[in-house]
């Protein structure tokens, strides 16, 4: 169960960087114009 636990949350911690990554990148684009 540990490893599966382990592996949740490497995937979560995955998906959070690229919706953080994708949302920054937006702001990013709309302070652009």
């Amino acid at each position: 169960m540990e490893q599966v636990k382990t592996a949740t949350e490497i995937q979560n911690n995955e998906q959070f960087k690229i919706v953080s990554y994708n949302g920054l990148n937006i702001m990013i684009r709309q302070s652009d114009g």
